[in-house]
């Protein structure tokens, strides 16, 4: 081997440990970020219905468990109470058992970091007092007058239409106190009709259907 060939060799095996070297040495790439830690914020629950709670649960939207009860053993939230959880920030629901057994899920609240979210337990409506008298004019003839007493009046009382017509086919409601109500109706030609007396309940519409 001539010494040309010799120095061309050591020149090759140079190249070669340094790329060898190259690959070894590199840096393998940096690992992906880590989520930063889900914050804490507050979901305020404010009970401004008259009932006493005896549970409160959440859920976070996008899931589809409830947590167990967020009230400590023995906890209640009464009437103007208000009560106070600490939950990462999120979107949440809330659902509520009462004393009387009756449930109650309010809309989807958003708890922020250091922030208030706030679910008010809005109050039961108060139960109707009135019941509704409804005419429904089923006949081919307009009706140009209505008048209703209770069951016990003397009189019919004054024209409840006040110039309008109910046209066949269609019918108009009133609200009235509870009782027994007769009705009497005159058609657009002179034609008196009466019903029947019938019950009218608190909540509840009584149809007196007039036909001819």
């Amino acid at each position: 081997m001539t010494r040309s060939h010799s120095l061309w060799l050591v020149l090759l095996w140079l190249v070669l440990l340094t790329g060898c070297r190259a690959k070894t040495t590199n840096k393998p790439p940096p690992p992906e970020p880590v989520p930063a830690e889900r914050r804490l914020g507050i979901l305020l629950l404010r009970n401004g219905s008259e009932k006493v709670v005896f549970r409160a649960k959440v859920q976070e939207e996008g899931t589809q468990e409830w947590s167990g009860d967020r009230l400590n053993e023995g906890d209640v939230i009464k009437p103007g109470e208000e009560r106070s959880f600490h939950l990462p920030d999120g979107r949440y629901r809330v659902q509520l058992q009462f004393g009387d057994g009756t449930d109650w899920i309010s809309t989807w609240t958003t708890v922020e970091k250091a922030q208030v979210g706030s679910v008010d337990i809005p109050p039961e409506k108060p139960a109707p007092r009135e019941g509704e008298i409804v005419v429904m004019n089923a006949s081919p003839w307009a009706i140009a007058e209505v008048r209703f007493s209770r069951e016990s009046e003397m009189s019919f009382g004054d024209n409840r239409l006040a110039g309008r017509l109910i046209a066949a086919g269609a019918r108009v409601t009133w609200d009235v106190p509870p009782g027994r109500y007769m009705v009497q109706i005159v058609f657009q030609d002179g034609t008196h009709r009466e019903s029947p007396a019938s019950e009218v309940k608190p909540g509840k519409e009584t149809v007196f259907r007039i036909e001819r």
